[in-house]
C-alpha cells in the first residue's frame, strides 16, 4: 500500500482539537446544584443563610426522599417553610450569544415548587452548572397562639366534710 492510498486524517484530529475548546458551551447532566437556606424574622429581616453543595443521586433529579433529607437538615424548631424555588439556567448554547446581548430576563429561570415531588433540572451549559440552585425560605413563626395551658382543680364535694 502506498501512502497516497492512506486515508489523511489530519483534519479529524484538527476538528477534535478544536471542538475540545468548546466542550464547556455543550449541554451537559445536571450532577450537583447549590442548596440555600434563608431564614427571614419576624420583621422580614434576613435572619439567617445557609448554603451547601450537593450532589444529586440521580443526574438532574432531586428525589422527593433526598428533599426531605435537606428539610430535615436545615429546619428549625422556630422557623416554618413558606417558599421552595428551583433556579435552572438552561440556555441552549446556540442562544447564549442572544442572552448576553439581549440581557434576557433571568425570572424565566427561576421556578416555585408547590408540590413535594421529585424536582428535576433541565440540562445545562457545563460552564454554568454551579448556577443551578434550590432556594428554601423559612420563616420565623409567631410564638402568639391561642393555646394556653390553665391548671385546673377538681375538687370532690365528698372530701372535707
Amino acid at each position: 500500500m502506498e501512502n497516497n492510498d492512506l486515508l489523511d486524517t489530519k483534519w479529524i484530529d484538527n476538528f477534535e482539537k478544536i471542538d475540545s475548546s468548546y466542550n464547556m458551551f455543550y449541554l451537559d447532566d445536571v450532577i450537583y446544584i447549590k442548596v440555600t437556606c434563608i431564614y427571614i424574622n419576624k420583621k422580614n429581616e434576613i435572619n439567617k443563610i445557609q448554603q451547601e453543595n450537593r450532589l444529586l443521586n440521580i443526574p438532574n433529579c432531586l428525589s422527593r426522599e433526598e428533599f426531605i433529607s435537606i428539610f430535615k437538615k436545615y429546619s428549625k424548631k422556630t422557623y416554618s417553610i413558606f417558599s421552595i424555588l428551583k433556579y435552572n439556567f438552561d440556555v441552549d448554547p446556540t442562544d447564549i450569544n442572544s442572552f448576553l446581548k439581549n440581557k434576557t430576563d433571568n425570572s424565566k429561570f427561576i421556578n416555585k415548587i408547590n408540590h413535594l415531588n421529585d424536582i428535576t433540572w433541565n440540562k445545562t451549559i457545563s460552564m454554568f452548572q454551579d448556577i443551578n440552585e434550590l432556594f428554601l425560605f423559612f420563616r420565623e413563626k409567631n410564638n402568639t397562639s391561642n393555646n394556653t395551658t390553665k391548671k385546673i382543680y377538681i375538687r370532690n364535694k365528698n372530701i372535707g366534710r
